[in-house]
């Protein structure tokens, strides 16, 4: 070996340690949302996160100031939109999961800030759950991530399985950079991995700014905006003289870079390219550029897209047969092999590698089309529908009927050109259904859908038929109704509370005889008056029902009406938002109705609150009031109306907190004008004052008017196993969760009967005994359940409460095996892994497998992801540290037997790729430990190729 030779071999072997060494000390980390970030109420102010502090709100209006490492969980308890907003401050490096946000600017606010915005050398990991919105104002993107003079960047990581929608009014990106957002008009670094994600700019038409990238003149930041795209559904388009991605006005400089490594991407310009950037890298994924001229042009970049190896892309734009739109798609070109989702519209850009001109698509209905590049002029041609095999089209049988709710496979025939198929040619799995998603009241027609009908043998494509519909009819139900009693004007004709019983036919899954229809009394005055009438008939309304009364109608016994409330009773209903109970006196009753004030003085309301946010105050504070369906128009009296509504406390004002010390509360407004706001107290003497301090609290004490038909309040107390949120496999069959009470039993009546819905109607999930608990029937799933209870007293009165809980999914550590290693141009081997048994409940299993990132074409290290690996919906699964998959150069054999070369092939891997419960606790740093492994089989491999090396030039 010369000299040379020589060196090129010490310096492998020191490229080898040296990365064993640092692969080994620092393994990376992985980023998770916790279930124990410090929850924030976007409703209740605007949210700062600095580096070392922060300022916002809990969801109890408590102001939250100390930082937490894990990120923070925000939420948005009040309705609609809010204008509040998130900043990130330079040096933070954050975690956010946002949870059903939908944050609003004024348009005409012209200074405002994005409603969520990362200041240049701030961090933040966005993860997206439920639904979220960011509408940001004139000049400032949805989601602003600038970058500033010096060039310095603001970053954002999107994940996720949730949305977000982002627009900017106008010369704003959606998501990117803003004109007036303090810094250059350039974006800075912005990843998405996952998520559905749709960002416009400019949306008011006067553009100007990108879907994902710069506003409209970038030209001054010294970088390029950074855009990575490694998953998710990407929608990016611009409304004027800009591009989908990349951004910037289209006479201005181009500065941007991105890579496109996977996901469904579509990207629409105006009058610009659909991606414009200084250099475009596609990996991967379906990426569809539009010039948003006309769709002629699938293909619209400003600058040709290069792979990872600088070798410029071949693409052929491929339109599918609507029966594989939205379809996960198999592209195979050579080896290259890849997999991708069709758009929405059955759009698929197909990469090709370098060497190949021919893909194939081979999509879930197992259809498979065929392009031969090559033969595209242009190139960028679109390809409508090229199957590789005859096509036999299947057209659903006319005239066919189902009743709602039935299972129905439509049938169907196959037809090539005109002629019927012999079933013979070709074998089709699966069946067709209706779209009972869409039905509008029975009886209408309903579209026929493919549903799960695929090819299995035969070589032929299918098309399908949508022009022909079904005839789907009412579901026949009959009921019979319990006797009722109720006092006279309690009720209408229209909203008597009989109790029906389903006695023919059945309910669709999930439907309950409360929501499957609704009815009225027949031959009875509006207000029937007292008396008893036999033999009740009704009209019944149902879009889905035909519901008719099985045998004769019940009995109704009106009564005479009065209020049963006694002044000076204490009555004990509703809870507060930390779920301690409410204790009420009464005050007053008459003919309008019964007055009541809270017992105790709760919770101190700063000053700087008592005008603009006293009422979302109190109704956030004191939920279960806000929902109660017996306090009179539906809200929550403020305590200004103590004066009048109970004068008999005027003689005093004198408050007593829940510890039964004097306290100082808000009266909101000066006994001789009740309709005055202003910031007026009560002090702990009774005496009445006007605060002027600004850091000034004081108590709320309540004040609520009850219809004075109301007799009983039904309550609701969850169990232990729900005091904390509850994760699923705590609740199982027969599981108590809550516990129904009568808060408030009035003198001498009581409730005698109690029933249980859920807010969907279903109560198969859960029961309720005679004595008041509620019991799960089955292991609940992971999700939201709200139960309302309606009672019953003695008089036939009916009231109602509600209260929610939420299941969280299980979480499941996943750890794959560790040290695996092939040499280039070996196929992708197994990926081996362990969890913990006890973590997988008994029914539930894996599906799908682990996969690597990358095509293994050069040696390097590449990391292992959780893939398609899934357990269900119910499980939330966390890769366990760092994993990857080693590939090294392919070694030739030695020239002869040499004993004392180790021989470093790897072995052959384990060709069973599921999960392994883990049998005993690991210890230390399992993923520090592989890291040192890996470390350790890197630096062996480097030895051992010199050493060989050496042996032979002495040979």
């Amino acid at each position: 070996m010369n000299r040379s030779a020589n060196r090129k071999q010490a310096r492998c072997l020191v490229f080898l340690v040296v990365g064993a060494l640092l692969l080994g000390c620092f393994p990376p980390s992985v980023k998770a949302a916790d279930s124990q970030m410090t929850t924030l109420d976007i409703s209740r102010g605007n949210i700062v996160i600095a580096a070392d502090s922060i300022s916002g709100y809990a969801p109890s209006g408590e102001a939250v100031t100390q930082p937490d490492a894990a990120g923070y969980h925000i939420v948005q308890s009040s309705y609609g939109t809010t204008a509040h907003t998130i900043l990130i401050k330079k040096g933070a490096d954050t975690h956010i999961l946002a949870d059903s946000l939908h944050i609003q600017m004024d348009y005409n606010n012209y200074g405002a800030l994005s409603p969520l915005f990362i200041e240049p050398g701030a961090s933040l990991q966005l993860t997206l759950k439920g639904e979220n919105a960011f509408y940001g104002p004139a000049y400032n993107a949805g989601i602003g991530v600038p970058q500033d003079t010096d060039g310095t960047m603001a970053e954002l990581t999107i994940d996720g399985d949730g949305s977000a929608t982002c627009y900017s009014a106008k010369r704003g990106a959606g998501i990117g950079g803003g004109q007036r957002c303090g810094y250059t008009e350039a974006a800075g670094k912005i990843v998405i991995n996952s998520g559905t994600i749709t960002a416009i700019g400019g949306q008011d038409g006067n553009g100007y700014g990108g879907g994902i990238g710069n506003a409209e003149i970038p030209d001054n930041a010294p970088n390029d905006c950074v855009i990575v795209i490694n998953g998710g559904s990407v929608t990016a388009n611009a409304v004027q003289a800009s591009s989908g991605i990349g951004g910037g006005r289209s006479s201005r400089a181009c500065k941007a870079d991105v890579t496109i490594n996977g996901g469904v991407v579509s990207a629409q310009g105006a009058g610009d390219h659909g991606i414009r950037a200084n250099s475009i890298e596609i990996n991967g994924g379906n990426v569809i550029a539009l010039d948003g001229v006309s769709d002629d042009n699938w293909q619209s970049f400003s600058t040709p897209p290069r792979n990872s190896d600088g070798e410029q892309v071949k693409i052929a734009s491929v339109k599918l047969g609507p029966i594989d739109y939205g379809a996960s798609c198999q592209l195979q070109s050579g080896s290259f092999t890849s997999t991708v989702i069709s758009s929405s519209y059955g759009r698929v850009n197909a990469l090709i590698p370098p060497s190949e001109s021919t893909v194939h698509i081979t999509t879930a209905k197992q259809n498979v089309y065929r392009v031969d590049w090559s033969a595209l002029s242009p190139s960028t041609q679109i390809s409508y529908r090229p199957y590789a095999f005859p096509v036999l089209t299947i057209v659903p049988d006319s005239g066919q009927s189902f009743f709602y709710g039935d299972p129905a496979a439509p049938t169907y025939k196959l037809y090539s050109d005109s002629s019927v198929v012999a079933d013979d040619l070709v074998t089709l799995d699966g069946a067709l259904r209706y779209d009972a998603e869409h039905l509008s009241p029975l009886p209408s027609q309903a579209s026929i859908l493919p549903g799960s009908i695929r090819r299995v043998a035969g070589d032929y494509c299918i098309e399908f038929d949508s022009s022909v519909t079904c005839r789907i009819e009412k579901r026949k139900i009959a009921v019979s109704a319990a006797d009722l009693t109720t006092h006279y004007l309690q009720y209408s004709r229209y909203q008597l509370p009989f109790v029906f019983h389903l006695e023919a036919g059945s309910l669709l899954a999930g439907d309950t005889l409360e929501d499957a229809f609704s009815f009225s009394a027949k031959d009875l005055d509006y207000f029937p008056p007292v008396g008893r009438y036999e033999n009740t008939q009704f009209s019944f309304y149902s879009d889905y029902y035909d519901v008719e009364l099985a045998g004769p109608g019940p009995a109704l016994t009106v009564l005479e009406n009065s209020s049963l409330l006694q002044v000076g009773e204490t009555l004990r209903f509703g809870t507060d938002a930390a779920g301690a109970p409410i204790e009420w006196v009464v005050s007053r009753v008459d003919e309008n109705g019964a007055y009541l004030y809270s017992k105790w003085v709760y919770d101190d309301l700063p000053y700087d609150q008592i005008s603009a946010q006293r009422y979302s105050y109190l109704q956030t504070a004191f939920p279960s009031l806000d929902a109660c369906d017996f306090v009179s128009g539906g809200e929550l009296v403020d305590s200004r109306y103590i004066d009048a509504y109970a004068p008999s406390i005027k003689e005093d004002y004198r408050a007593t907190a829940s510890d039964q010390t004097p306290k100082a509360y808000w009266l909101f407004s000066p006994p001789d004008d009740i309709h005055t706001d202003g910031p007026y107290y009560v002090d702990t003497n009774g005496s009445i004052r006007q605060a002027t301090d600004s850091a000034f609290t004081a108590g709320v004490r309540l004040s609520l008017k009850i219809d004075t038909n109301s007799h009983t309040v039904p309550g609701i107390t969850l169990s232990d196993l729900l005091a904390a949120p509850a994760t699923y496999g705590d609740i199982g069959p027969g599981d108590a969760v809550g516990q129904v009470t009568d808060n408030a039993v009035l003198t001498g009546h009581h409730t005698t009967s109690f029933s249980l819905t859920d807010g969907e109607g279903a109560t198969s999930l859960f029961s309720l005994d005679q004595n008041g608990t509620i019991y799960a029937e089955q292991r609940l799933a992971a999700g939201s359940y709200r139960l309302t209870v309606q009672a019953v007293d003695d008089t036939g009165y009916v009231s109602r409460q509600e209260t929610a809980f939420t299941v969280k999914k299980k979480e499941i550590a996943i750890t794959p095996a560790s040290d695996l290693t092939i040499q280039v141009g070996d196929s992708a081997p197994a990926l081996p892994y362990t969890y913990s048994e006890a973590d997988l409940l008994p029914g539930d299993v894996f599906t799908g497998e682990l996969a690597v990132g990358g095509d293994l074409s050069e040696p390097r290290q590449y990391p292992i992801t959780l893939g398609s690996l899934s357990a269900g919906d119910n499980y939330r699964l966390l890769l366990n540290g760092p994993a990857y998959l080693t590939v090294r150069e392919k070694t030739s054999p030695p020239d002869g037997p040499d004993t004392d070369t180790p021989d470093d092939t790897p072995a052959p891997p384990d060709e069973h790729s599921g999960g392994q419960p883990e049998t005993g606790a690991p210890t230390g740093d399992t993923s520090t430990n592989g890291s040192i492994r890996a470390a350790l089989v890197l630096a062996a491999a480097g030895a051992a190729l010199l050493l060989s090396q050496k042996r032979r030039q002495k040979s």
